[in-house]
């Protein structure tokens, strides 16, 4: 049980009962509301006290009124209400303590069914994940919104991160990369664009010339472009460039970091790892086959507005939904329409008449 929801609750509750026994207090001893609040003694006749000039105090909440309510009997209210009053209160009463029995007893009930209920969960939980053997997936958590950094990539903003608030715990970690049909292309291009950037004057002129080979079947000569002649010799003048194609894969802000044990991937899950939420967002790695590897691409600040914009589709999808089934509904109860609104019976009887 949430103690804290509990008590918030109640404390609304009560509040709220306060503030209405105070609105009530105050507005029984304003001189224009007499007939409203003392209604019958008007009707008997009474003497009423009715203050002849305004006074501070009528706008103060007095609790007077409860104690006189609480110490009045039965026959005091039939003296100053009727027999119908005493009535009317015996069955409010009535109403009220069966409905808090019944209360109290569906969720006292409730409570029991739930305790060996859960309890019962529990040991079938503790069963499955002791015997079953070990999956990875109960080591692993996955870590999306990795904060983009000049100074560093995000394998060693992970590495570091985790070396950092989880170092007795922490494993090894592998990142997610952009892969796919366009992205390849991509790779590709960059690869051609370096090759083309990384290449002097002097090798463009000289051994990227056209070269003529004559053919010795047919006579003809033909020309290849020959950008290098040995794949060696482009390694050996920039020996930085197998470096910079080393890392033509795309990191994402996502990965997947490895634990010793479960319980230290249940708390790396579980804790809030930044003081903004929507950084360094853990949680428990899913099976291989549950992972839709394309949304692991996509940015978590992006996955809100996605789930945001789903969740206003469906709003307006109910709204559009609800005008023609109303429609509908609406012509199969003709009668009543011309019951509810009568101006539309000479509309309705000229379309029977078509």
């Amino acid at each position: 049980m949430n103690i804290s929801a509990l008590l918030t609750s109640a404390g609304i509750n009560i509040g709220m009962c306060a503030l209405l026994l105070c609105f009530y207090s105050i507005l029984r001893k304003q001189p224009g509301l007499v007939n409203v609040y003392f209604g019958g003694r008007l009707l008997a006749q009474e003497n009423i006290m009715l203050p002849d000039a305004f006074r501070f105090e009528m706008l103060l909440p007095s609790p007077s009124w409860i104690l006189k309510a609480w110490k009045s009997t039965e026959d005091d209210i039939l003296a100053a209400a009727g027999l119908d009053a005493v009535v009317f209160l015996r069955l409010l009463v009535f109403r009220l303590w069966a409905h808090c029995l019944a209360l109290y007893i569906i969720t006292f009930s409730a409570c029991i069914l739930l305790y060996f209920e859960y309890q019962k969960i529990a040991e079938l939980r503790l069963a499955h994940f002791t015997g079953s053997p070990a999956n990875p997936s109960h080591f692993t958590v996955l870590v999306r919104s990795i904060p983009r950094s000049t100074e560093e990539s995000f394998s060693d903003a992970v590495k570091n991160f985790f070396m950092n608030y989880h170092a007795s715990s922490y494993l090894a970690h592998q990142m997610i990369y952009r892969t796919g049909k366009v992205q390849r292309l991509m790779n590709n291009a960059e690869k051609i664009y370096k090759k083309i950037v990384y290449a002097t004057p002097s090798c463009l002129y000289q051994e990227c010339r056209p070269m003529r080979v004559r053919c010795g079947l047919c006579g003809g000569t033909s020309s290849s472009f020959n950008l290098y002649s040995n794949e060696l010799q482009l390694a050996e003048r920039h020996p930085g460039l197998d470096r910079l194609d080393s890392l033509k894969e795309k990191e994402c802000a996502a990965a997947f970091v490895f634990f010793k044990t479960r319980y230290a991937a249940v708390v790396a899950s579980q804790v809030l790892q930044s003081s903004n939420p929507m950084l360094w967002v853990t949680d428990l790695a899913p099976e291989p086959h549950d992972v839709y590897w394309s949304n692991l691409w996509l940015p978590y600040g992006q996955l809100w507005l996605r789930r945001i914009t789903n969740l206003l589709a469906s709003i307006v999808f109910m709204f559009l939904f609800l005008l023609p089934v109303t429609f509908v509904q609406g012509l199969s109860q003709l009668d009543k329409l011309q019951r509810m609104f009568p101006f539309l019976k000479s509309i309705l009887n000229k379309g029977q008449f078509f």
